[in-house]
C-alpha cells in the first residue's frame, strides 16, 4: 500500500478506516473492507517505506507490547485522534484483547509428513559386498578426476558470485546482524543439494548470524525465541508462489525490485523454493532459494 500522509518517524504505527477494499491483512490474507478499521506497522526497506496492514483481530501480543514501548500506548498511535468515539472504542477493545493474548491466528500451517519406504536389502555374501564396494570406490575416483569443473563450482572456488546475483548482493548485503533484516547467500555459502533444503539452510544461517550466542529465555534473541523462529519455516506450494513474490516486492525501491527480478528470473532459474519465515508473532518474511546456471543462491528478508 502507498505510504499515507503521516510522519513515519513519529507514527511507527497507524490506525485508520480502510480507504478502499483493495488492501489485505498481512496475517489472515483476508480483504480489509472499505471503512473497516485497520492497523498498520511502518516498514522501511530499500530506501522506501510503507505500512503493512492487518485486521484488528490479528494484532499480536508482541505488537501490543511494542506499541506501549515505542509510543506509550494505543491512544498515541497515529490516526487515533482522528477516529470517531465509536471507532476509538472498537480499537481499544481489540488492543486490550491483543495485549491479553487473545489475538486470532492468521492461518494454519499444514505439516506434510514424508512417507518413508523401507527397502529390503538383498542377501549378499561378505566377499561379494567387499568386491562391489571396491569397484564403486574406484569408479568414483576415476569420475572425480575426469569430470570437468562446472561453471558454478569454478565460481564458488574463486570466491566470486555470478553476474545475475551481484546486484542483489550489493543492495541487500551479504550477512545480516540486525533483526529483522536481510541476507544473501551464494553457492559458496550453501552445502544443500536441493533448493528446498537450501532455503531451510539459509534460514538457519540467518538466525545464527543475528543471534550468534543466544542465552536461556524466551525474549527476542534468547534460546526460546530462536527455537520458535526455526519452527516458523514453512515451504509454500506452487500456487502460493506468485502471491508470495508479489508480497516480497511490496515497498521496495525500483533498483531493489529490479535486482530481485533479475536474479530470480522465472524464465532462467532451473528450480526455486520459497518459504515463509519469522517468529510466528510480529515479524514475518521469506527465504528464497534458487538454482540458475548450476549455481545455488538465495535471499532471506524479514520485516515487522
Amino acid at each position: 500500500q502507498p505510504t499515507p500522509p503521516h510522519n513515519a518517524m513519529s507514527d511507527p504505527y497507524l490506525v485508520e478506516p480502510a480507504k478502499s477494499g483493495r488492501s489485505a491483512c498481512k496475517v489472515s490474507k483476508e480483504v480489509i473492507e472499505k471503512g473497516e478499521l485497520r492497523f498498520g506497522s511502518y516498514v522501511e526497506f530499500g530506501g522506501r517505506g510503507s505500512y503493512h496492514w492487518r485486521k484488528l483481530k490479528c494484532i499480536t501480543p508482541k505488537q501490543a507490547e511494542n506499541v506501549v514501548t515505542k509510543v506509550g500506548g494505543p491512544e498515541s498511535i497515529g490516526g487515533f485522534s482522528e477516529l470517531s468515539p465509536k471507532q476509538k472504542k472498537e480499537f481499544l477493545k481489540a488492543f486490550k484483547a491483543a495485549k491479553g493474548g487473545k489475538a486470532e491466528k492468521g492461518g494454519k500451517a499444514v505439516a506434510m509428513k514424508a512417507t518413508t519406504v523401507k527397502k529390503v536389502p538383498a542377501t549378499k555374501t561378505p566377499a561379494k559386498a567387499a568386491a562391489k564396494a571396491t569397484v564403486k570406490k574406484t569408479i568414483s575416483k576415476v569420475k572425480a578426476r575426469a569430470a570437468p569443473e562446472s561453471k558454478a563450482q569454478a565460481t564458488a572456488k574463486a570466491g566470486a558470485v555470478p553476474s545475475f546475483f551481484k546486484k542483489l548482493r550489493n543492495i541487500f548485503g551479504e550477512k545480516c546482524h540486525t533483526h529483522p533484516g536481510a541476507a544473501t547467500f551464494a553457492q559458496s555459502d550453501i552445502s544443500s543439494r536441493t533448493v528446498k533444503q537450501a532455503a531451510k539452510e539459509m534460514w538457519l544461517k540467518y538466525l545464527s548470524q543475528v543471534f550468534p550466542d543466544p542465552k536461556a529465555g524466551n525474549e527476542i534473541g534468547e534460546q526460546g525465541y530462536v527455537e520458535e523462529c526455526k519452527k516458523s519455516f514453512s515451504l509454500l506450494g506452487s500456487r502460493d508462489a506468485p502471491f508470495a513474490c508479489a508480497e516480497l516486492l511490496e515497498g521496495f525501491t525500483k533498483p531493489a525490485a529490479s535486482a530481485f527480478k533479475e536474479a530470480f528470473d522465472s524464465e532462467k532459474v532451473e528450480d526455486v523454493a520459497i518459504a515463509k519465515v519469522g517468529d510466528r508473532e510480529a515479524i514475518n518474511g521469506f527465504a528464497v532459494a534458487a538454482k540458475r546456471e548450476g549455481h545455488m543462491f538465495g535471499w532471506v528478508w524479514l520485516s515487522d
